[in-house]
Protein backbone atom coordinates (compact mmCIF):
# COMPACT_ATOMS: atom_id res chain seq x y z
CA UNK A 1 0.00 0.00 0.00
CA UNK A 2 3.07 2.06 0.94
CA UNK A 3 4.28 1.93 -2.78
CA UNK A 4 0.97 2.83 -4.29
CA UNK A 5 0.97 5.86 -2.00
CA UNK A 6 4.07 7.14 -3.31
CA UNK A 7 3.15 6.60 -6.58
CA UNK A 8 -0.29 8.73 -6.91
CA UNK A 9 1.63 11.46 -4.59
CA UNK A 10 4.00 11.88 -7.33
CA UNK A 11 1.23 11.21 -9.68
CA UNK A 12 -0.23 14.43 -8.30
CA UNK A 13 2.89 16.12 -7.93
CA UNK A 14 3.38 16.02 -11.83
CA UNK A 15 -0.51 17.06 -11.85
CA UNK A 16 0.38 20.24 -10.11
CA UNK A 17 2.99 21.17 -11.95
CA UNK A 18 1.31 20.81 -14.59
CA UNK A 19 -1.70 22.68 -13.30
CA UNK A 20 1.03 25.65 -12.20
CA UNK A 21 2.27 26.10 -15.17
CA UNK A 22 -0.79 26.26 -17.35
CA UNK A 23 -1.57 28.76 -14.59
CA UNK A 24 1.31 30.96 -14.88
CA UNK A 25 1.78 31.23 -18.46
CA UNK A 26 1.52 34.64 -19.32
CA UNK A 27 1.09 36.40 -16.03
CA UNK A 28 1.93 39.99 -15.72
CA UNK A 29 1.51 40.64 -12.58
CA UNK A 30 0.92 39.13 -9.32
CA UNK A 31 -2.91 38.86 -8.68
CA UNK A 32 -2.99 37.74 -12.09
CA UNK A 33 -1.70 33.95 -10.15
CA UNK A 34 -4.88 34.07 -8.09
CA UNK A 35 -6.73 31.99 -11.11
CA UNK A 36 -8.05 28.06 -10.53
CA UNK A 37 -5.44 26.75 -12.36
CA UNK A 38 -2.91 27.45 -9.39
CA UNK A 39 -5.68 26.88 -6.95
CA UNK A 40 -6.04 23.44 -8.80
CA UNK A 41 -2.34 23.25 -8.24
CA UNK A 42 -2.17 23.86 -4.65
CA UNK A 43 -5.24 21.23 -3.92
CA UNK A 44 -3.57 18.58 -6.04
CA UNK A 45 -0.35 19.20 -4.06
CA UNK A 46 -1.64 19.09 -0.46
CA UNK A 47 -3.30 15.84 -1.81
CA UNK A 48 0.55 14.62 -2.90
CA UNK A 49 1.49 16.09 1.00
CA UNK A 50 -1.10 13.64 2.88
CA UNK A 51 -0.05 10.75 0.69
CA UNK A 52 3.96 11.13 1.04
CA UNK A 53 3.10 11.78 5.04
CA UNK A 54 1.20 8.54 5.05
CA UNK A 55 4.01 6.93 3.30
CA UNK A 56 6.74 8.04 5.75
CA UNK A 57 4.48 7.05 8.43
CA UNK A 58 4.44 3.24 7.05
CA UNK A 59 8.09 3.41 5.42
CA UNK A 60 11.65 3.66 5.99
CA UNK A 61 12.69 7.46 4.67
CA UNK A 62 15.77 5.98 2.98
CA UNK A 63 12.94 3.86 0.72
CA UNK A 64 10.37 7.04 0.33
CA UNK A 65 12.89 9.68 -0.45
CA UNK A 66 14.05 8.40 -3.67
CA UNK A 67 10.70 8.81 -5.18
CA UNK A 68 10.64 11.93 -5.64
CA UNK A 69 12.53 11.09 -8.34
CA UNK A 70 9.52 9.56 -9.80
CA UNK A 71 8.08 13.21 -9.82
CA UNK A 72 10.61 14.38 -11.95
CA UNK A 73 10.46 11.87 -14.69
CA UNK A 74 6.87 12.07 -14.28
CA UNK A 75 7.22 15.86 -15.26
CA UNK A 76 9.49 14.92 -18.20
CA UNK A 77 6.49 13.05 -19.27
CA UNK A 78 3.67 15.51 -18.68
CA UNK A 79 6.12 18.11 -20.84
CA UNK A 80 6.64 16.02 -23.45
CA UNK A 81 3.01 14.54 -23.94
CA UNK A 82 0.74 17.00 -22.84
CA UNK A 83 2.88 20.66 -23.30
CA UNK A 84 4.59 19.39 -26.46
CA UNK A 85 8.03 20.33 -24.86
CA UNK A 86 10.77 18.41 -26.43
CA UNK A 87 12.97 16.47 -23.99
CA UNK A 88 16.47 15.61 -25.34
CA UNK A 89 18.53 12.11 -25.68
CA UNK A 90 20.34 12.75 -22.67
CA UNK A 91 17.04 13.56 -20.64
CA UNK A 92 15.58 10.89 -21.89
CA UNK A 93 18.39 8.19 -21.09
CA UNK A 94 18.64 10.03 -17.74
CA UNK A 95 14.99 9.44 -16.72
CA UNK A 96 15.67 5.53 -17.83
CA UNK A 97 18.66 5.83 -15.47
CA UNK A 98 16.09 7.13 -12.40
CA UNK A 99 13.32 4.65 -13.13
CA UNK A 100 16.69 1.59 -12.80
CA UNK A 101 17.75 3.20 -9.88
CA UNK A 102 14.17 3.74 -8.16
CA UNK A 103 14.01 -0.05 -9.12
CA UNK A 104 17.03 -0.80 -7.54
CA UNK A 105 15.24 0.88 -4.00
CA UNK A 106 12.59 -0.58 -3.64
CA UNK A 107 13.24 -4.08 -4.74
CA UNK A 108 12.63 -6.55 -1.81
Amino acid sequence: MTIVALTVSCLLAAFGQLLFKWGAAGNATLMAYANPYIAGGLVTYLLSTVLWLYALANERLSVVFPFTALTLVLVYGVSYFVLDEQIGARQFVGALFILAGLLLVVWR
